[in-house]
């Protein structure tokens, strides 16, 4: 192989991928992305965002993943009786044209067995894995509950939920 077809090949391939990566880029739009903090001693949190699909099918979210936690789920609460309980969901679909949030109370990315405590001000990669296989990673910044008009005794870290 010749230096310049080497160049070549290097290109057309950066190209390929510039290409590709836009395209996961318009598949959803993400805003309002953040992760709540919780105290140092806590092993898990959760990431909020509000997806929105400006495509004319569908999208599902099957899982997601992030380096800052050994598992992050999809989660969701429902009441049973008295108690609002969380639960794993296998999927979300956004629909066409549409959005959902993603919100304290209702559908959230649990964060589970943190590598680290999250302070406010850092930021958390989060990888959303869609059922075509696509990657989308959302970058979420860490904030304190007490900016989230949620106070610190409220129970924002789970504690007083079953899952």
């Amino acid at each position: 192989m010749s230096f310049r077809s080497h160049w070549q090949g290097l290109a057309a391939s950066l190209l390929l991928m510039a290409t590709a990566q836009a395209a996961h880029a318009d598949v959803l739009a993400i805003r309002d992305a953040y992760v709540r903090e919780m105290p140092p001693v806590a092993r898990n949190t959760a990431a909020f965002l509000v997806l929105a699909n400006p495509g004319q099918a569908a999208v599902t979210v099957v899982g997601a993943s992030t380096p800052a936690a050994a598992r992050a789920e999809l989660h969701d609460h429902l009441r049973d009786g008295e108690v609002m309980r969380m639960r794993r969901v296998e999927s979300v679909e956004v629909p066409a044209g549409g959005e959902v949030r993603f919100a304290p109370g209702g559908l959230h990315v649990m964060l589970m067995d943190l590598a680290a405590p999250l302070r406010a001000g850092q930021v958390v990669a989060i990888d959303l894995v869609l059922a075509d296989g696509q990657h989308v990673t959302v970058q979420a910044p860490v904030r304190p509950m007490a900016t989230m008009g949620m106070p610190p005794a409220a129970g924002g870290g789970h504690g007083d939920m079953r899952h």
